[in-house]
């Protein structure tokens, strides 16, 4: 197999993608500035939260739901809805807390779905970089959690995680035993920053990424994971294969795989 170089790298890498992943410490650290210099609040305080968002703009509200899922933090019974299309639930009211998240502002799904709910409640907050959506909330003074411009959708990944997360904490809705835990994690984040340019020799030896992508490379990837804990992290991973490198992958969730999925496994 060819090894892997950056000259390889930088020519199929037309997006700049790879320094772009490799600056997800840095979207972080900025995502946490951004988020705790923001006013933005929910009118009406509840635990029940619905994010509107499709694709990579989705995503953001798939990690915080699992992640919640995942602390089971008793204190704070939260429920999370994603949304993804044109319709909504009927059991949004003026109480639930909708996060609005598109990241162009012009997303046609998110935005028809906004319109039905804006009928039920006026309890939103936006997640977007401009657009359609921007005027809509600056017309009628709701609050925005901005992200910068200039980027992909799925790339701005760090920036509507974090700003999503931190305006529950904001309004204590996450408790400050877990938001102790969160800001370990964060400092972890941090304090791994990747120089991607310190040693390209050692690339495909250091970078564990390259090296399941050489892996795939070839073949269908099929990514199992647990469902409750790991679904956005499975969906994530199976998306960005899709997106960034224009091939097929496929996915499942454990424990249901298990009673339908795993016998196609015995006659490939």
């Amino acid at each position: 197999m060819q090894s892997i170089t950056k000259e390889i790298i930088e020519s199929i890498d037309a997006q700049n993608m790879y320094k772009l992943l490799a600056d997800y410490w840095l979207h972080t650290e900025q995502a946490i500035d951004f988020a705790k210099n923001s006013t933005a609040k929910f009118i009406n305080q509840s635990n029940d939260f619905v994010i509107l968002g499709i694709g990579g703009s989705a995503m953001c509200g798939m990690l915080l739901k699992n992640y919640l899922t995942y602390i089971n933090d008793s204190q704070n019974q939260i429920s999370i809805s994603v949304i993804s299309g044109y319709d909504i639930p009927a059991t949004i009211n003026e109480n639930t807390c909708i996060f609005v998240s598109s990241y162009s502002g012009n997303t046609e799904e998110t935005l028809n779905a906004y319109e039905k709910a804006k009928n039920r409640t006026k309890n939103f907050i936006a997640i977007t970089s401009g657009g359609k959506l921007e005027q809509e909330f600056m017309k009628n003074n709701l609050p925005i959690l901005k992200l910068p411009k200039g980027m992909m959708p799925r790339c701005a990944l760090m920036y509507s995680f974090f700003q999503l997360l931190f305006t529950l904490i904001r309004q204590e809705i996450i408790s400050t035993e877990i938001k102790a835990e969160i800001d370990i994690s964060i400092n972890e984040i941090l304090f791994k920053k990747y120089d991607i340019d310190s040693d390209f020799s050692r690339i495909e030896h250091d970078n564990i990424a390259i090296h399941i992508a050489t892996k795939f490379a070839g073949n269908i990837p099929v990514i199992y994971s647990a469902n409750a804990r790991l679904e956005a992290v499975n969906l994530r991973w199976r998306a960005q294969i899709q997106e960034n490198a224009n091939m097929l992958s496929f996915g499942n969730f454990l424990p249901e795989l298990n009673h339908n999925e795993i016998n196609g496994w015995s006659f490939p």
